[in-house]
């Protein structure tokens, strides 16, 4: 049997991005609208998150997620080797 899963999709307020940071930083899930369809979130650095993540969406450990990230800089946080491609 598969457990519940509490997913936080946060469609309107004044308040939406810092409800969203709350609750990524507590290790949560949030789903949020892309162009093309809705994505779901976690937090890089907490691993029971990503692995939710995985869980949910049924998704083999052995596919890769993708990682959105603000700035190239931020590679160096969670990538241990970055071909020079990349830069």
């Amino acid at each position: 049997m598969r457990g519940s899963h509490s997913i936080h999709t946060i469609h309107t307020g004044e308040h939406k991005v810092e409800m969203a940071i709350s609750v990524l930083q507590r290790g949560g899930l949030v789903a949020f609208p892309t162009d093309t369809l809705y994505a779901l979130g976690a937090h890089t650095f907490i691993e029971k998150a990503v692995r939710r993540v995985y869980e949910v969406k049924h998704r083999p450990l052995e596919m890769a997620v993708p990682l959105l990230i603000a700035d190239a800089l931020d590679m160096e946080k969670a990538a241990v080797h970055i071909p020079q491609v990349a830069w």
